[in-house]
């Protein structure tokens, strides 16, 4: 299970990439008050920040402290990029472009930022009618994204 450290760089991740807003921030720090006994900074600050700018939620996520596995936050947004996609809220284009995204931001391997920059070259070249096909891109990135299925479960409810 994920920490609570990586779960707010998770949600710090996903607010940057913008497949969170601050109202599930909220959400997610509701629920750490109500399970402790005595709430600390930054969660205090955080109490209500669907009514705080980005921003200021961002920085104060960045300041949760402890330890964790760096990768694990950047997995998660993956996974949440892959549920976004198999639901159907997002298109295989813009699910490609957030991929890249979230590889170069999230602390990932640098073998995972290469896999989906080359789907992201795929995409280009098959939408150009240089080389490819849209089919074998949108099925090259769903089985990109079925790899961090295993992180899903991690995903806290609030998203």
């Amino acid at each position: 299970m994920a920490t609570t450290p990586e779960i707010a760089r998770f949600f710090r991740l996903a607010l940057r990439v913008g497949l969170l807003d601050t109202a599930a921030v909220d959400r997610w720090v509701d629920a750490v008050i109500a399970a402790e006994s005595v709430v600390t900074f930054p969660f205090t600050e955080l109490a209500g920040a669907s009514q705080r700018r980005r921003e200021d939620v961002d920085a104060l996520l960045g300041q949760v402290t402890g330890d964790g596995n760096p990768h694990v936050p950047g997995h998660m947004v993956l996974a949440l990029l892959r549920r976004r996609l198999r639901d159907d809220k997002l298109s295989t284009d813009v699910a490609v472009k957030l991929a890249v995204e979230i590889t170069r931001a999230g602390e990932l391997p640098e073998h995972e930022y290469y896999e989906a920059d080359a789907l992201d070259d795929g995409l280009w070249l098959a939408t150009s009618g240089t080389y490819g096909d849209l089919t074998t891109v949108r099925r090259g990135i769903t089985e990109f994204l079925e790899q961090y299925e295993k992180f899903d479960q991690q995903i806290p409810k609030a998203a």
